[in-house]
């Protein structure tokens, strides 16, 4: 005798367990000798020498400490015995300088190559320790080594999976986190690193979704599908400052503009001098409302820099456009920028203040983040970042 049964569907819905956050984009690399890769991602995968504290200033990371010699041009890096990758292999010396090497090399062609211009030489001694000769005086160097395109690169691993070694099942990393999976243009996936040398991380895994638009994220934000956002769209900032979840932190960084300097089109002393006084700076806080200070050059105030420095001075700027090649008729300006809520309020008024003190009409061209860092890297005009 059959026994009638009934067969009902089953759905199983995984539900991830840990902290989500948001990341604008994926590049399609993790490959931190290239520099152009999620920073949250790749700040949790990847420790260098230092790290930032605090107050900004470095503070030891793989490296236990460092020696400065005279007048900042000698430094000596003492590697923090028992600091291992992920697959278990020791930190070493000399791993720090074959990454400088790789990202020097003209082959590679790292757009951060410039990171180490002033290098003059790095050389292991034994494994626990790196001796590095600059050729200029910076003593900067320590914070420097905190930025993930100096850190260490594993060559043995290079060699063994070739093009696929930022696989999961193949990268070997630094950080507290290590990758357990990554859906191009979709998500990352970290959990602990139990080789990491310092504190455990609270969480033991971590999603980065790539989510590439402000208002969508903001959404899924209100919707609990993210834990934590940091970017929000520009025009909800005022009301969402009056939320409890809403927070501000002071942060170092900068925007600033990039000027194509060779060929035809390349702008000149004169033109980029007036292009950057013809800009009322103090007015860019009121602006953007988000605690902002304007910069007076590339280091900011709690790093040295000289917040009174590149004053607006609209006279002057004319007086230095009208005697510069750029101010003949016919030579098209245009103004490439990151598609970004925030990007578009700031090169609006870039076009506004160079209009009003210039009397220059700059076409601005809106470039999703793909397109944006090719043509950064392969063509010519201003960019802004």
């Amino acid at each position: 005798m059959k026994i009638p049964h009934l067969v009902l569907p089953f759905f199983c819905f995984l539900v991830f367990s840990g902290f989500t956050f948001r990341v604008t984009e994926d590049l399609g690399s993790l490959d931190w000798g290239k520099g152009e890769v999620p920073p949250l991602v790749i700040e949790q995968l990847m420790e260098g020498l230092t790290t930032s504290g605090e107050n900004g200033a470095p503070v030891p990371a793989l490296a236990s400490g460092w020696k400065a010699g005279r007048g900042a041009k000698h430094f000596i890096f003492f590697l923090r015995a028992g600091a291992k990758w992920s697959d278990g292999k020791p930190v070493c010396a000399q791993q720090f300088v074959d990454a400088w090497r790789r990202v020097q090399s003209p082959e590679f062609a790292s757009p951060y190559a410039h990171y180490l211009s002033d290098l003059q030489s790095a050389h292991a001694v034994g494994c626990d320790r790196l001796e590095v000769r600059l050729k200029h005086s910076a003593a900067y160097f320590p914070a420097l080594a905190s930025h993930w395109v100096l850190a260490p690169i594993r060559l043995d691993l290079l060699k063994k999976f070739g093009r696929n070694w930022l696989r999961p099942e193949n990268l070997a990393v630094t950080g507290p986190y290590v990758l357990d999976s990554w859906v191009a243009e979709k998500e990352f996936i970290l959990k602990r690193n139990p080789s990491y040398y310092g504190p455990s991380p609270n969480e033991e895994r971590l999603k980065a979704v790539v989510v590439s638009d402000d208002a969508t994220a903001l959404n899924l934000f209100q919707s609990g599908a993210l834990d934590w956002l940091r970017d929000v769209p520009f025009l909800e900032k005022e009301r969402l400052a009056k939320t409890k979840e809403y927070s501000v932190y002071p942060a170092f960084v900068g925007y600033h503009l990039g000027f194509l300097m060779n060929g035809e089109a390349a702008l000149d002393r004169n033109a980029r001098c007036a292009l950057a006084q013809a800009l009322d700076k103090r007015n860019i806080p009121l602006i953007l409302k988000g605690g902002e200070t304007a910069a007076g050059g590339i280091l900011p105030p709690g790093l040295g820099g000289d917040a009174e420095a590149g004053k607006f001075d609209a006279a002057r700027a004319r007086q230095l456009w009208s005697s510069s090649r750029a101010s003949k008729p016919g030579i098209p300006l245009e103004l490439n920028y990151y598609a970004k809520d925030i990007h578009g309020v700031l090169v609006q008024w870039l076009q506004q203040e160079w209009k009003k003190n210039l009397g220059i009409d700059v076409r601005l061209i809106r470039t999703e983040p793909k397109t944006y860092w090719a043509q950064l890297l392969f063509h010519g005009g201003i960019y802004f970042r």
